[in-house]
């Protein structure tokens, strides 16, 4: 009487009461309905933390004595619980569980009340049909929810597009301003002043090189999502979008800077392998080792710098394999050079190259453009040899993958 007087401190005050005399009397079925009524007390009360944990408290005891009605109604408070969370995955199964638990119930008490009431028990029970049909508007209007966040996604991949637009237009300004500069070598006399503006266009061409890199991986990427949308496998898609997410926040933090540290950059590498192993239906495993010695907050590198070969890798060495397949990257550093080493147990680059001529791919311009990154770097240094690639062998001779090591420079902050 209190709780619908919506008095609701004193009435969660006398079920607390009540609760503690029926668990010394071991009353289970007084016990499980105060449980309830505890917990959509809580929830009247906005306490969602404590209604929650009465609700699964019910739900514990009820599954153990087949309590139909009581779980039903754990569910349905569940239910509204992970919906105030903005948690609709689980408020989707709670809800679920809940229609079919309460339609289970019906149909007991429809078969109880055509076997012993009357006609007016009967038109009692159209009532209780009418509302299932209600449940079932609501299971609808559920995936409603559901469709406009499909459109919240398509406009999310709308902006980014429109980024990457953007960063062609960067990345043209940038050509323009290598041009005008170069004209101005051609110019110029004097060494020292013709040595400075080389190397203001060996950082114009760098920023290039980064600036088609970004625009690469985005829409690789969007392909990615854009077939677990075309699937309608939620689960899978919100996973792999709150990943793509965060991924995609990084790529754009980092577009504007010339290096990241290499502890952000092999976060990216990270999510990115995970996102392409969700795509793959975990065809191949990964592991990413860093020799412990080394200040990952400290050593900078350009951005998404292993991300191509990685891709290499994964999409040339390991699709076309049959069974599963493996990643490995392993960093250290010798002198003054970090060494990245990439490898894979795949088909190899021979076999690799031989389907690709049949389908007419190409090589991946993202592994083009790091290649010219990483040289750049190293002609600023003085060095050489910035990519190396070595086809791994088994003990008989036959193909066993690849293995790609990239020299950088070491920069620290």
């Amino acid at each position: 009487m209190l709780f619908f007087q919506k008095k609701y401190d004193k009435a969660l005050s006398n079920l607390l009461r009540s609760l503690n005399y029926n668990k010394q009397d071991n009353d289970v079925n007084q016990v499980m309905r105060l449980l309830i009524d505890i917990a959509k007390t809580h929830l009247a009360l906005q306490k969602h933390d404590s209604a929650f944990r009465y609700a699964q408290k019910a739900m514990t005891i009820a599954e153990k004595t087949s309590a139909k009605q009581v779980t039903r109604d754990a569910c349905k408070i569940l239910s509204s619980i992970y919906d105030h969370w903005n948690r609709p995955d689980s408020a989707y199964f709670y809800y679920k569980q809940y229609t079919v638990i309460n339609d289970s119930v019906l149909n007991d008490q429809v078969k109880g009340k055509l076997a012993a009431y009357s006609f007016e028990q009967k038109i009692e029970l159209l009532n209780k049909e009418k509302e299932i049909q209600e449940a079932q508007l609501q299971k609808e209007n559920l995936l409603k929810k559901f469709l406009l966040i499909g459109i919240i996604v398509l406009l999310f991949i709308a902006i980014i597009i429109v980024r990457v637009i953007t960063l062609k237009r960067k990345n043209e300004a940038h050509k323009r301003e290598l041009a005008e500069n170069e004209l101005q070598i051609q110019k110029l006399e004097s060494e020292k002043i013709k040595s400075e503006l080389q190397h203001q266009a060996t950082a114009l061409e760098m920023q290039a090189l980064r600036a088609q890199m970004n625009p690469h991986f985005i829409f690789n990427s969007l392909n990615s999502i854009n077939r677990f949308i075309l699937q309608n496998n939620k689960t899978e898609a919100t996973e792999y979008l709150t990943k793509f997410s965060r991924l995609i926040r990084m790529i754009l933090n980092s577009s504007a800077s010339a290096s990241v540290s290499l502890a952000e950059d092999l976060e990216a590498l990270r999510l990115y392998l995970e996102l392409e192993r969700l795509r793959c239906e975990e065809k191949f495993n990964f592991k990413i080792k860093c020799d412990p010695d080394l200040d990952t907050d400290f050593i900078q590198v350009p951005p998404m710098l292993l991300q191509p070969f990685v891709e290499n890798a994964i999409w040339h060495g390991l699709m076309n394999k049959e069974g599963e397949g493996h990643v490995w990257i392993n960093i250290d550093q010798e002198d003054s050079t970090l060494l990245c080493t990439i490898a894979d147990d795949g088909i190899g680059r021979k076999k690799a190259a031989q389907l690709e001529n049949k389908s007419g791919k190409h090589k991946s311009m993202g592994m083009k453009i790091t290649e010219s990154r990483i040289a750049m770097a190293q002609k600023m240094n003085g060095e050489n040899k910035s990519v190396e690639i070595k086809d791994l062998v088994d003990a008989d001779g036959n193909a066993a993958g690849t293995e790609v090591v990239l020299k950088i420079p070491v920069n620290q902050t």
